[in-house]
């Protein structure tokens, strides 16, 4: 498994690991950054998902770094400790997502955003549906609770 290649690298290995993670987290920053420059062209629905998704891979790698810096990461074989396992597989699942739910452009994401809202909109639609076919509310239960005033008393 990935944790594996991660949990059983030595020392020598592991600077070689830490260049090999803060090249791809630069990368990753380079690229973002890129998207983000007014002669790109992007829309700010792909600079939404790009940010978002290159959050959630720097966030994952950040904490992955720490849990092995401060050693939760690592535990004893069977002692039920799968920090390391459960961290090393937020940053593969941050980096698929990267890969393969990004927009591959300013179309992709644009639509993806517009059926977002047309879903949101469906949903509240559907709601207030249900809400009018439940009819008026009964109000006989309510009057012996409210205080009842006067016209000149509401003005």
């Amino acid at each position: 498994t990935k944790y594996a290649l991660v949990g059983k690298i030595d020392s020598h290995e592991g600077g070689n690991l830490a260049l090999e993670l803060r090249k791809g987290a630069q990368l990753i920053g380079t690229g973002t950054l890129l998207l983000f420059s007014p002669e790109c062209g992007s829309s700010r629905s792909l600079r939404h998902y790009v940010k978002q998704s290159s959050r959630a891979v720097i966030s994952s790698l950040l904490s992955l770094v720490r849990a092995y810096e401060d050693g939760s990461a690592q535990g004893n074989p069977n002692d039920g400790n799968n920090v390391g396992a459960q961290k090393t597989g937020a940053v593969w699942s941050a980096c698929d997502g990267l890969r393969l739910k990004l927009p591959k452009g300013n179309r992709a994401a644009m639509r993806r955003e517009l059926m977002i809202w047309v879903r949101d909109c469906n949903e509240s639609i559907e709601e207030f549906d249900e809400m009018l076919a439940l009819g008026p509310r009964d109000d006989d239960d309510d009057e012996e609770e409210e205080e009842q005033f006067s016209e000149s008393e509401m003005k």
